[in-house]
Formats: C-alpha cells, structure tokens, sequence
C-alpha cells in the first residue's frame, strides 16, 4: 500500500517509524566510524580538561569559581561571589582562574561570568581545553563535524520531503488536520539533530564513564569546603557541581545543585546526546535510549 494513502493515524505511526529507523541508522553509523583500534585511555591529570569533556566550556568557569572559594580566594555571599582583598594573580594556576579572579574583583552573581562564557573572548581562554580534548579523540574534529552535518541534512530531508507530500495531498483532499504531523516532523527533525550531533566521540564517552568509576569511591559527605581542594575538584569536574553536597555551591548554582550528580549525559545542552525533547531518559550508552523518544 502507498504510504502516503495510509489515514491519519497510521500514517502518524508510518512517519514516527521513520524517523526512528532514520534515528538508529545515524547511530549505528556513527559508532561504527568511530571505532578505534587503540582503545587505550589518554591520562587526563588536568581537571578543567575533564569539566570540558563533561559539560562545555561554560563548566570550565563554574569550576574555577569553585576551585578559588575552596581555596579562599574568593568568598560566597549567597548567589554573589567577591574576591578577597589580599588575593593576586600569581596565588592562581592558569589563565582561566586568573580572569576569574579579575572578574570577581567586584562582587557579582555567580552566574555572571557564565554568562559571559559564550562570547568571542572567553570562548578563545579555553579553547585550549577543546583543541587538547580534540587531539586526543575525544571531542569531534571538523571533519567527523562535517560528516555529522552530512548524515543530518540528509535523514532531515527524507523526513521533511515525506511530510511535507502528506501535507499537500491531505490539503488536496480537504483534510486540513495536519498539526499533529507537522508538531511530530518538529519532534524527529529536533530528535534527529541531537543524535547527529554528539558533543563527544564515542571514545570520549567511554573515558568519562571510566572516570566516574575510578572517582565512585568519593563519598560527597567526606569532602569538607577547604580541607580536601584536590578532591573537590575531581568531584565537580567528574560528577558535576550537584554532586558536591556544600551549602555555597546550592546558593550559587542551584540549578545545577537540584539535579544532584550532573555527569550523565543528559541534563544541558552540552552534555546530552539524547535528544531529551523526544520525551525519553538518558542511558549509559548515550544515544541509544533518546532513538525510541523520536517514535513515541
């Protein structure tokens, strides 16, 4: 039978298969091009580098405020942070908590230079951080990017082609109930654009679930603000600022506090894989349980 002459509903259950089988296609092709031989881990000593892997660029900020309270460098008011008087640049490790430092020399929100993330100039202080990540197979490069782009354009066109010839006959024939195809085109083309686009390789997947791993045996309740610094650090960096169970970190970020262990890969739109809109929860293996979301 014509697809196309299929009534409302099973073409709704036709369409939403399609998806789903494009959605598997793209995953499965992309793990396998993304098979290593060396399946060796690279040895991440750096905890930034970690925070970056894990959530972005704006997670490499948030753990430098974190690193210089702990550190007593800066001071937490409630959601404003201040740098202390007495603190300079040379008590700090590296360009970000140098500008970090500098930005909190007057008392702003937390949030502030999260914000301020995203622009050119704080972009390029921790490019570092990606071009390394890059080098070493975790994040894509420009041409697995490419390749990405290639494999969305082209599922994301059958998807709309076939919609979008359902339509016009629906209309032809006087049917004019299409808003549930057209909010399900919207759902896959959404669903099929995360999936398409992972934020990390697949070997850098597997490196941050190692590292939650070897880092388990942290117990949040252990860690006490300023007496045990490099394990904080490793916390936040791994598991994400929620994991860490301080009164300061829930006053600063309680976004990022209420979602408790922020290191799965769902929850920003850095770290999920899923495509959450698809209305499906995150599994261990990234993508895999966000393809059945797309057909729901």
């Amino acid at each position: 039978m014509n697809p196309f002459d299929l009534p409302g509903p099973q073409f709704l259950w036709f369409y939403a298969s399609l998806g789903l089988a494009l959605a598997g296609f793209i995953w499965i092709y992309r793990h396998h091009r993304e098979r290593e031989k060396n399946v060796s881990a690279p040895e991440l000593t750096d905890p930034y580098l970690v925070a970056y892997l894990r959530a972005g660029p704006a997670e490499v900020w948030r753990l430098a405020t974190i690193r210089l309270i702990d550190r007593d460098l800066m001071q937490a008011e409630g959601a404003t942070i201040r740098a202390v008087p007495d603190a300079k640049p040379d008590d700090v490790q590296n360009e970000v908590e140098r500008v970090t430092l500098a930005w909190f020399r007057k008392p702003q929100d937390a949030i502030s230079i999260v914000k301020e993330s995203s622009t050119f100039e704080f972009r390029q202080l921790v490019s570092p951080y990606e071009a390394r990540l890059i080098e070493l197979g975790l994040l894509p490069d420009k041409a697995a990017r490419q390749r990405h782009r290639a494999r969305y354009v082209g599922a994301a066109c059958i998807l709309a082609a076939v919609a979008g010839v359902k339509i016009i006959l629906a209309l032809d024939r006087g049917h004019k109930n299409v808003g549930f195809l057209v909010v399900l085109a919207g759902v896959c083309l959404y669903g099929l654009y995360r999936i398409a686009f992972p934020t990390r390789t697949r070997k850098g997947h597997a490196v941050l679930e190692d590292l939650k791993k070897l880092f388990s045996r942290l117990q949040t309740g252990s860690l006490e603000p300023g007496k045990s610094s490099a394990e904080v650090m490793w916390m936040a960096a791994v598991f994400g600022l929620g994991a860490l169970a301080f009164s300061h970190v829930e006053k600063l970020y309680p976004k990022l506090h209420k979602a408790g262990y922020s290191g799965s890969s769902c929850g920003s739109s850095w770290g999920s894989s899923c495509g959450s809109s698809c209305g499906s929860s995150c599994g261990g293996g990234g993508c895999g349980g966000g393809c059945g979301g797309c057909g729901g």
